[in-house]
């Protein structure tokens, strides 16, 4: 049954601090608890959207994707967000 709730707690997976190598491929999933509908992932970086999936997805991790970025969960009743740091490893 849903309920008049934004989204509860949005977590980020594997971690919210991640270490990957240049040229590994990455993929880092972001949920949300809520008893309400989740409608909406958002991705963001440097105030751009980069992604309208519950999944941000690089082929190939290279220097210029390393930043912050934060998961966006909206319902109609409101939203969360959960931030991550991606750190670019030359090796």
């Amino acid at each position: 049954m849903n309920t008049l709730e934004p989204p509860g707690e949005v977590r980020i997976s594997p971690s919210n601090n991640i270490t990957a190598e240049v040229g590994q491929q990455v993929h880092i999933n972001c949920t949300a608890t809520s008893d309400g509908e989740i409608v909406d992932f958002q991705w963001w970086k440097n105030d751009m959207r980069v992604s309208d999936s519950s999944t941000l997805r690089f082929a190939s991790i290279q220097p210029n994707n390393a930043g912050r970025y934060y998961c966006n969960v909206t319902n109609r009743y409101g939203h969360e967000t959960a931030t991550l740091n991606l750190y670019g490893k030359i090796v």
